[in-house]
Parts: C-alpha cells; structure tokens; sequence
C-alpha cells in the first residue's frame, strides 16, 4: 500500500484526477490495450497491449499509453478474483518501428516497469 501511494504521488502530474471519459476515444479508437473478456484457464485475466504498427505515438503518446495501463489496473483492483489470480499481460511488438521505439524512452519504460515491479 505505500508503494503504491508513493508511486501515485510520485507520478501525480499523469494520474491525479484521471477519468475513463478522458481516455475512453482512444480506448476504443486505437485498440493499443485491450483485456479480453474472458480469463485464461487459470482464471487470470488477459491484457494484450499492441506495442509495434498498430501503435500510432503522434496519436496516442506514451504518456496516454501509461495512463491507460493505469486505468486497467484500477479495474483489476475491483475484481476479488483478479486480485488472487492475477493478470497475464502480452505485449505485441510486431511491425516495430524507430517511431514506437522513439515513443518507449528510457524515462517510460522505468515509470512502467516501476508501476510493476514496486506499486
């Protein structure tokens, strides 16, 4: 729990105050994180981020991408199942380019593997 509160505070410029209603176009309009309806045959939810082509960064910024990633965790937080069984996150890099790996910049990638690794 103080991990997560350190962290949120950390990152309180992407997150405080964040609503679905501001994420929820490109939610549906880019399909760059989707979680399937149905669990894996452990029960685990499946989370598919589309990280290579299908990943425009001019159109969806990295920062939104983080944001939504945050948002699908709040969610998993409301489901007692999640909570014991846990998520199983694929992350699809084909069709990769130099303007994805632009988008994924060292101070991304240790926000993200920070939100989940420690919070």
């Amino acid at each position: 729990m103080r991990t997560t509160a350190a962290f949120r505070k950390e990152n309180a410029a992407l997150v405080h105050g964040l609503l679905i209603e501001q994420l929820k176009d490109k939610f549906i309009q880019y399909g760059i994180v989707n979680v399937l309806k149905n669990c894996d045959q452990h029960g685990r939810r499946v989370m598919i981020v589309n990280c290579g082509e299908l990943w425009d960064p001019n159109s969806v910024p990295s920062d939104d991408v983080f944001r939504m990633l945050y948002m699908v965790h709040i969610a998993a937080q409301l489901e007692p199942e999640t909570q014991v069984r846990g998520v199983v996150c694929i992350m699809d890099f084909d069709g990769l380019s130099m303007k994805q790996v632009r988008a994924l910049s060292p101070s991304f990638s240790k926000r993200l593997l920070t939100f989940i690794q420690d919070a």
